[in-house]
């Protein structure tokens, strides 16, 4: 049913001047706290793959960077995630979701531990996209752009949950 989903150690760049790793696991891991920059846990079925989870995770980083962003770092990586504007629409989705979280780190060096695979959710796109089936047609390249949008302040409509 779902793939495991192996993501270690995937280089970012919220900025020109930064590099930044992500990493996807389905246990909590342990870092130092000067090497982690974001931490944060997202129901499976809201991954729809590595990229999609490390293009989240970037644009939260570099919103938060920026000032362009709310003061929860888990949420904004939610947020982003899901490529939603309201907080309360993606509230409203990890409630509703019956699934394994999967721990999200953007971190500063390399992590050389064993990480567990996270299980990407088969129905991500349907249920991140909605009504958007000019996206959905593109499949991931469709939510990575959704995505990468939301860092210029845009936000694609969805249906009400």
């Amino acid at each position: 049913m779902n793939q495991a989903l192996q993501c270690v150690n995937v280089p970012i760049f919220p900025n020109i001047k930064t590099r930044f790793f992500f990493t996807l696991s389905s246990k909590r891991l342990s870092f130092s706290p000067n090497d982690i920059v974001l931490e944060a846990e997202a129901p499976s079925s809201l991954i729809a793959s590595c990229s999609h989870a490390a293009k989240a995770a970037e644009e939260a980083v570099r919103a938060i960077a920026t000032g362009d962003s709310l003061r929860n770092m888990k949420l904004e990586f939610l947020r982003r995630l899901t490529a939603r504007r309201q907080i309360k629409e993606v509230e409203s989705m990890i409630e509703k979701s019956k699934d394994d979280f999967c721990y999200a780190y953007v971190h500063s060096v390399r992590i050389e531990t064993e990480v567990n695979p996270c299980h990407y959710g088969e129905h991500a796109l349907e249920l991140i996209l909605g009504d958007a089936p000019e996206l959905k047609a593109l499949g991931v390249d469709g939510l990575l752009s959704a995505v990468a949008l939301t860092a210029i302040g845009r936000w694609i409509e969805h249906r009400r949950f």
